[in-house]
């Protein structure tokens, strides 16, 4: 019975007996201050190399789609390396629609205006804009 698979017990228990399931549960507890700082710091990092391998010149990519009432922005950076293009991922967010209930350009802008300093760049530094629309 504990070597059936989930699919087949209907339960979590074989899944949760493996040893590789447990390696992490006998952890001493973090505070959420300190589990807080270090996500932080790892976001830091990744901003900082992110923005320190991007060219002063570069492109933006906004992808964003619709599910329902939510709407999502994802931004990505466009530029060529010598190993060829290079799009990685700025921001990835839910727009929220403003208190005024505008949905348009100059909330998008406000969302990139936000993050872009993050990796020391401005928007109008970028060379050229694309968009894709996922409904």
């Amino acid at each position: 019975m504990e070597d059936a698979s989930i699919a087949a017990t209907g339960s979590l228990l074989p899944w949760v007996r493996q040893k590789a399931s447990n390696r992490y549960t006998k952890l001493p507890p973090v505070c959420r201050n300190t589990l807080w700082d270090n996500m932080e710091n790892v976001a830091k990092a990744v901003e900082k190399k992110i923005g320190d391998k991007m060219p002063d010149k570069f492109g933006l990519l906004l992808d964003w789609w619709s599910h329902g009432a939510e709407h999502y922005l994802g931004v990505f950076a466009c530029y060529e390396t010598p190993s060829g293009p290079q799009y990685p991922l700025l921001s990835l967010a839910p727009i929220v629609v403003d208190s005024a209930g505008r949905f348009d350009a100059e909330t998008h802008m406000a969302a990139l205006t936000a993050f872009l300093p993050f990796l020391e760049r401005n928007y109008l530094t970028a060379s050229f804009w694309s968009e894709t629309i996922v409904q």
